[in-house]
């Protein structure tokens, strides 16, 4: 029995020896690969996530909360500017695939097909939907760190202090949520894996929670992103893009001088809404856009899910709840409400500043 203890203790001495080790010397690898990475000029993603927001009482507890699953493939050619993308959600009732290719989005969201041309900076989708990605941190941001080393492939499993939680929320963009969130704890894994100096998996679970328009909430979440097909990825427009419906969204005040409502339903149809029987609606991922001259109201639909902004009043609805935007302190509206009223009238917005339009009472059809 004592010839066999002999035999176990180096051993065990040997896997110790792999686990946490000294931070700076691991930080100051990790570092050069993170920073080694950025210079890919072409990479897939795949990406799985899962979120669960729950808005919290004063106490704490679980009022009501919302999952959202989807998982996402992504191709980055950061060398000649394109990139594509392809979601569906945890039910695979929604599917939903972006291309933009030498400055013309095409956009398929399940079977409605449209194109447009876009300048980059410009395109929303381009510059969020990229995965999670690694961070470069330093000493006083990291507690521990763990890595495992076989061949080539090198994992780091971090365990992050407040300040590097915080930092990797923020560098992700996960304390958006259309609104300033304001960080009150956080707690998460964080590991990156690594072959041949690069990065080629993130993954991240845990949790965070603050308060946002000041309702608490809590954010579960898991997320990885996986790289592959380094410096070998080629983006061309979708095979049958002559499909697409072409739509101009980059028009001038000087193109659209709206006079009467009349010419302002010109212009929609101009920048892709369709009319039919007196409503004009505009089917953008998703989202539903829909204009009712007859209320003064310009909607969203989201699934079942209708969203209402009254353009004359400057007030927003959704079941039950009204929100005014003169006066936000009178509202029963929770925070998710707020938000997507908030885009609802940014979109609408958005709309009108393609015109000359300043008085919105021309957009009653009464």
């Amino acid at each position: 029995m004592k010839k066999i203890l002999k035999l176990f203790v180096p051993f065990l001495i040997l896997i110790s020896s792999c686990g946490v080790k000294d931070i700076k010397n691991d930080l100051v690898e990790y570092n050069n690969i993170v920073k080694n990475s950025e210079n890919i000029n072409s990479y897939s993603l795949d990406i799985n996530s899962n979120h669960t927001v729950s808005r919290l009482s004063d106490d704490g507890d679980s009022i009501d909360e919302r999952n959202t699953t989807y998982k996402m493939s992504i191709l980055n050619d950061k060398l000649n500017n394109n990139y594509y993308f392809n979601t569906v959600n945890e039910k695979n009732d929604y599917v939903m695939s972006l291309w933009y290719v030498d400055g013309i989005v095409y956009l398929n969201n399940s079977g409605y097909k449209i194109s447009y041309n876009q300048q980059k900076q410009d395109v929303s989708y381009l510059n969020k939907k990229n995965g999670i990605k690694a961070i470069e941190l330093n000493e006083d941001e990291v507690e521990s760190v763990k890595t495992s080393k076989l061949d080539n492939k090198v994992t780091y499993d971090f365990k992050l202090n407040e300040l590097g939680r915080t930092k990797f929320l923020i560098e992700n963009e996960y304390l958006g949520y259309g609104t300033t969130f304001d960080l009150e704890e956080s707690m998460f894994e964080y590991k990156v894996t690594t072959i041949d100096s690069i990065v080629v998996q993130v993954v991240v679970s845990g949790m965070f929670k603050g308060k946002s328009i000041g309702e608490k909430n809590r954010v579960n979440f898991y997320e990885s992103t996986l790289y592959s097909n380094f410096n070998d990825v080629i983006i061309e427009k979708p095979v049958d893009s002559l499909d697409y419906t072409n739509i101009n969204v980059n028009k001038t005040l000087k193109e659209y001088s709206v006079e009467d409502l009349s010419s302002y339903k010109s212009y929609l149809i101009d920048i892709g809404y369709v009319e039919n029987n007196g409503v004009y609606k505009l089917n953008i991922g998703k989202v539903n856009y829909t204009y009712d001259f007859k209320n003064n109201i310009f909607s969203s639909t989201i699934g079942k899910t209708v969203y209402n902004y009254n353009y004359l009043t400057d007030e927003a609805s959704n079941d039950g709840c009204i929100y005014l935007f003169k006066n936000i302190s009178e509202t029963t509206c929770n925070n998710t409400q707020i938000i997507f009223m908030l885009n609802l009238k940014n979109n609408f917005l958005h709309d009108v500043s393609g015109t000359n339009i300043t008085d919105y009472s021309m957009l009653n059809e009464n």
